[in-house]
This record gives structure tokens, C-alpha cells and sequence, in this order.
């Protein structure tokens, strides 16, 4: 069933963020320190010294297991996403994903080049902030959502994912 409900832009955030800083992590601090329950990640631009993302592993029948990809070294990055908070308690079927219930989440899509290769995927704790010179020039862009609700909730356990089913809930605040 599509679910449409409509809400307007508030404050736009923008914040630098300092090399080694873990990038996710980042987006979590600004989104509780500005107080922020629904939003939108407009832009993520910069580089980075290491990459974490979660990537499916195969693509059958729909159901699509993940799997986290590590990579060090000089990566650049852009990313945008959404932001709510969390409903349930949930662990990704890797354990490498922890959500819990009453804190806020981002889910962040990142396409990255490391290495002359271009991944793309879900943004996860661990992914550093690089610089070359003492002031980083990584940029994030955040814009709270005011009027709409969105959260994460957990369905029924399936194989494929033993600690359930993520999906997002949306409704009007």
C-alpha cells in the first residue's frame, strides 16, 4: 500500500565536520543536538580515510541479506538519506547494525570511489572523515521536516533475516 503524506522544510543545518570524525556517527549527534525527529539528509560531500557500507549480498527473490564492506584508503564520498527515529529494538541480520528503540537513525545511501572502484550502500558506523590539513572540508547538509513522522519499525522474523524485517513507517505528526 503507498502511503503519501506531505510536511514542509524547516531549518536547514550545515555542519564541517572534523577529520577522523566517524561520519555516521556525526549525522546522529547533529540530528540530537539540533533535536531534529524527521528530516532529510540534502548532501554529504567529502573524502574520507576509511569506508563502511552495507551492501546486499545476493539480490534473489527479493529478500537481499547484507553484508558490511570495509575498505581503507583515500575514498570520496556523497551521500543523502533520510531521518526518523526508531521504533523498535532491531539487529541487522549481520549483528553489524544495531538500532534502539526511542533513538534517532539515518538511513543513508553513499556511493563512494576507493581505489579506482564505486561502491554503493547503506552508510554504518565506522566510515572516517579524512583531511589533509587541520580543517576538514567535509560537508553535511540536514534539513528538518516538520509536520510528517517517520519511523523504523521491525516485522516478523524471516530466514533470511533472523532479528526481522526493517521498514519504515510514515505518518502525519
Amino acid at each position: 500500500m503507498r502511503i503519501v503524506t506531505t510536511g514542509k522544510l524547516g531549518r536547514v543545518i550545515f555542519a564541517r565536520l572534523a577529520p577522523g570524525d566517524d561520519l555516521y556517527r556525526s549525522v546522529i549527534e547533529i540530528v540530537q543536538s539540533e533535536n531534529i525527529s524527521t528530516g532529510v539528509v540534502l548532501d554529504m560531500t567529502g573524502a574520507a580515510t576509511r569506508l563502511r557500507l552495507q551492501l546486499p549480498r545476493t539480490a534473489t527473490g527479493g529478500e537481499r541479506p547484507a553484508t558490511v564492506l570495509e575498505v581503507d584508503g583515500l575514498t570520496e564520498i556523497l551521500g543523502s538519506g533520510i531521518i526518523g527515529r526508531v521504533e523498535d529494538d532491531f539487529v541487522s541480520g549481520d549483528g553489524e547494525v544495531r538500532y534502539h528503540a526511542g533513538e534517532p537513525y539515518a538511513h543513508i545511501h553513499v556511493s563512494a570511489c576507493v581505489n579506482g572502484e564505486t561502491h554503493t550502500g547503506h552508510l554504518v558506523e565506522g566510515t572516517l572523515v579524512r583531511s589533509v590539513v587541520p580543517e576538514s572540508h567535509f560537508t553535511i547538509a540536514i534539513a528538518e521536516v516538520e509536520g510528517v513522522d517517520l519511523a523504523l519499525r521491525v516485522a516478523s522474523a524471516t530466514d533470511d533475516y533472523p532479528g526481522g524485517v526493517p521498514y519504515h513507517t510514515l505518518e502525519p505528526a
